[in-house]
């Protein structure tokens, strides 16, 4: 069976704020494609003006005939088929001023009219001035692949940011610093990351619509450039009203059927005036006209020039025996106002939804990933580490109950080594009640069963059964020192005492000593000093190690016993040489090892040096 790959919400919205970041950096871009085109113009890199073999083949086409006025929409057609790439005004020489004829295209902006050229074409009769406008079609063609490419450049590195580990760690490394900064005792930790994060996405979401609102012109200028806007086929609009306008004259009862023709072929973007033959206005869609200029008010949406600079088409209609003008006014970006509104107030809810939505299911996903880790705990599975992120309440609670983990595992751990050490005292103690044990029990049947040869054997017997049960009296009597070997919960009752009173101790164990035949050498102190010492502890370590003398040394040669005092430590050093017949001493060194343990718990240490015939214990304690 396949496994469905469960599909990553994180990828889809890293392209959607690349896909934005892309659209900000593409028009911020092509806002500035005035100021490329005019570096390119300076440095004679490109060129807008009208080469001589166009204005020639104009003049040709033209030049030959008398000026006549009915003729202009021919003559705006003959001009628009030579320089399709242009918008043009139209103007009438006479006595040495120029009277406006007629228009075609775009209204001229700031950035045309810097880069016009002027053609005359000279008729028979009269010469005619035409202003040429360029539309830039292929510079902007060019500028915006550029700027695509740029834009696409900037997205894609924006992309591979947001998928750096590292760069996130930065970013919530910010976040907690505000957070940490920005902390009142009022709010809980998880409280105040959601406050911050709703500030910053509110605040983010409206600088976003704000900028994308205070530069809607580049959008609109973009569409005007591109051409891509609906066009409208005004040279159909202007045959239909001639053929409905034909039989009517100049007249005032003529007006108003003109206006509803003029309805008919009208838009919410774009409506017509009819001037008679003298040039004086005769009909036209005021109600339209007061419609669209009031958009244009200063401070809407609309106050873009790419929206209110409209397009002029003027073409020339035959009335009843008389030739007038119908000029049509166009606003083609009108209808994009309203979406280009819709998509930036999505993108800024967008903005405000994301770094919140985003924020609220880390969270869930982290209450989930404890939901998890809780039933690995509640399955026995205490070796699940829970590592949890940040520092708000959930993260707190994870912590918790890793420590109760810890805890818990630790409590597990402590009983299992309790069961096992119980098992090793048990263990030891019936191995070393074994040997004598045997020993006694062969004894005593020889004393049953009267294997003994004479009296003298017999009472040999007696003394090692006697000396046997000694031996398990003085093992159980060990019994305080295997415990507090295997068991790790024993405590010092530590007191603070001084050398003077410590030292009664070791001499009562010097005294038993001498009483069985050894020979020591004991060096005294030649200060005093204070230490925390467990008093019954002592005891015990001083029987242990004189116990082990009285076992393990030899009697011909002298025991060595050295109390020194320095500035941190107090020090008792034991000497001894070995017996030549220790193989024969039954050994378990269970008074070392507890020996070791009492001392460390009185904050001391036991060293065990030496050499193959000689022993040096040393005790060392810390002194206050």
């Amino acid at each position: 069976m396949i496994k469905r790959r469960r599909f990553d919400i994180t990828v889809l919205l890293r392209v959607y704020l690349a896909a934005i970041l892309f659209l900000l950096s593409f028009f911020i871009i092509f806002a500035y494609r005035k100021n490329v085109l005019s570096i390119l113009v300076d440095n004679d890199i490109v060129s807008f003006r009208i080469s001589d073999e166009v204005a020639q083949k104009i003049q040709n086409d033209l030049g030959g005939e008398e000026f006549d006025i009915d003729n202009l929409n021919f003559i705006q057609k003959s001009i628009d088929s030579v320089v399709g790439d242009y918008t043009f005004s139209i103007f009438q020489m006479k006595n040495e001023q120029d009277y406006f004829l007629a228009s075609h295209g775009m209204a001229p902006d700031e950035m045309s009219t810097k880069f016009s050229d002027v053609l005359e074409i000279n008729f028979l009769d009269e010469t005619v001035r035409v202003v040429l406008y360029p539309k830039f079609t292929g510079y902007s063609r060019l500028y915006i692949l550029a700027d695509a490419a740029v834009s696409l450049l900037i997205s894609l590195f924006f992309y591979y940011l947001m998928l750096l580990e590292k760069k996130r760690c930065i970013l919530r490394h910010i976040f907690q610093n505000i957070q940490q900064r920005m902390r009142w005792k009022l709010f809980h930790k998880l409280s105040m990351k959601l406050l911050i994060v709703n500030l910053l996405a509110g605040v983010f979401a409206f600088g976003m619509f704000f900028f994308m609102y205070e530069n809607r012109y580049s959008f609109f200028e973009f569409i005007r450039a591109t051409e891509i806007s609906e066009q409208t086929n005004y040279d159909e609009i202007h045959q239909e009203i001639t053929k409905k306008a034909k039989n009517l004259t100049f007249s005032k009862k003529n007006k108003k059927t003109a206006e509803k023709i003029l309805d008919q072929y009208t838009s919410n973007y774009f409506y017509c005036y009819i001037y008679d033959n003298n040039g004086d206005y005769f009909a036209g869609n005021w109600n339209r006209v007061g419609s669209i200029e009031r958009l244009f008010t200063r401070g809407t949406v609309y106050d873009v020039s790419a929206i209110y600079v409209p397009e002029y088409y003027m073409y020339s209609v035959n009335f009843s025996g008389e030739t007038g003008q119908l000029m049509i006014y166009s606003y083609p970006l009108i209808p994009y106002v309203t979406p280009y509104l819709v998509a930036i107030v999505l993108i800024a809810v967008s903005m405000y939804l994301i770094p919140v939505m985003r924020f609220m299911n880390r969270k869930v996903f982290e209450i989930k990933r404890l939901q998890n880790d809780i039933l690995v705990l509640a399955s026995g599975d205490l070796s699940h580490d829970i590592n949890p992120q940040g520092r708000d309440e959930i993260a707190q609670l994870g912590q918790d109950l890793n420590q109760m983990r810890l805890i818990l595992s630790e409590n597990i751990r402590s009983e299992e080594m309790s069961r096992k050490n119980n098992s090793e005292l048990i263990t030891s103690m019936s191995h070393d009640l074994r040997t004598p044990l045997t020993s006694l029990k062969a004894y005593l049947d020889i004393l049953k069963y009267r294997k003994y040869k004479d009296e003298a054997q017999y009472e040999k017997c007696l003394d090692r059964c006697i000396r046997k049960a000694e031996d398990i009296k003085e093992m159980s009597d060990a019994m305080f020192e295997y415990s507090l070997v295997f068991e790790p919960d024993h405590r010092a009752q530590l007191e603070n005492i001084t050398l003077e009173e410590l030292l009664p101790l070791l001499i009562d164990q010097m005294e038993q000593l001498e009483m069985n035949h050894y020979h020591i050498q004991y060096h005294s102190p030649d200060n005093t000093c204070r230490m925390e010492i467990d008093m019954q502890m002592m005891k015990r370590v001083f029987n242990n190690i004189f116990s082990n003398i009285m076992k393990y040394a030899d009697q011909e040669q002298p025991i060595e016993i050295d109390v020194l005092c320095h500035e941190e430590t107090m020090e008792m050093s034991f000497i001894n040489h070995v017996r030549q017949d220790l193989d024969k001493v039954e050994r378990n060194h269970i008074g070392l090892k507890s020996t070791a343990k009492m001392m460390s718990l009185m904050k001391g240490r036991l060293d065990i040096t030496g050499e193959e015939q000689t022993f040096i214990c040393k005790l060392t304690f810390p002194i206050l």
